[in-house]
């Protein structure tokens, strides 16, 4: 079951699972604690094991309101059972709420895959993150309504 959590409660998951190789600390985003941030977290039997966060902000010089996706991570044990799945069709839902007009992110090299089946369009070329692997910039355009 997907629902909205505290930041605080995506911690230990981000740490474990895209940022084992740094302090704790450094699973924490600035954009956590904004009001308008969504964090997301599926629950598989009462445990936390995948979660993402959506805040707002633009990418680079883009017009209109865009939400940037962080932090979808997933316990190793139940990937490809569904669960970040669930989190971005959620996700998706509420932002179009919203009225927002795009999402982007730097996907990691592992993920592009699961981001493609979402038609997110690659803005760039791979490039390292320290630390943390190679990534690409991807986004997801609403269709616009008529």
């Amino acid at each position: 079951m997907v629902k909205e959590v505290k930041p605080e409660e995506l911690l230990q998951l981000r740490h474990e699972v895209i940022r084992p190789n740094l302090p704790l600390e450094k699973a924490a985003f600035p954009t956590d604690s904004l009001t308008d941030t969504i964090h997301l977290g599926y629950f598989h039997n009462d445990e936390l094991v995948a979660g993402g966060s959506f805040h707002r902000e633009t990418y680079q010089n883009d017009q209109g309101l865009g939400f940037r996706l962080r932090g979808l991570a997933c316990k190793f044990e139940h990937r490809r059972e569904g669960y970040c799945s669930a989190i971005m069709d959620l996700a998706l839902v509420m932002l179009k709420e919203r009225e927002v007009e795009y999402i982007w992110g730097n996907a990691r090299r592992s993920s592009y895959k699961f981001f493609e089946k979402y038609t997110l369009k690659y803005l760039s070329k791979e490039f390292e993150i320290e630390g943390i692997g190679l990534h690409r910039v991807m986004m997801y355009k609403f269709p616009k309504e008529d």
